[in-house]
């Protein structure tokens, strides 16, 4: 599972959180969630067949909301609060 942020017209995010590296920055919303595929199956070879546990829905949303609250505590004025969220199904081929 995966979080889609929207923080601007132009700025939309998804983050894998179980997946070190599993993130992308995009100008729309549709690029983010194809651009996650290819950056998701990259994350993943090297994790050679040890694939990390995939959180469930609530989950991964509570992870995500836990990082974003990090990052903005962190980074005061970088990441504003998203005008839109939601939990997304990510899938990716692994060979």
């Amino acid at each position: 599972m995966g979080m889609y942020w929207r923080f601007a017209d132009d700025w939309h995010e998804v983050w894998v959180e179980d997946v070190p590296g599993a993130c992308v920055v995009a100008a729309s919303e549709q690029e983010a969630l194809t651009d996650i595929t290819s950056q998701l199956e990259a994350c993943l070879e090297g994790f050679a067949g040890r694939l990390p546990q995939a959180s469930d829905q609530h989950t991964a949303a509570q992870k995500a909301v836990d990082t974003l609250k990090e990052f903005q505590s962190e980074q005061p004025g970088r990441y504003p609060e998203p005008s839109a969220q939601r939990v997304v199904l990510v899938r990716c081929r692994v060979v």
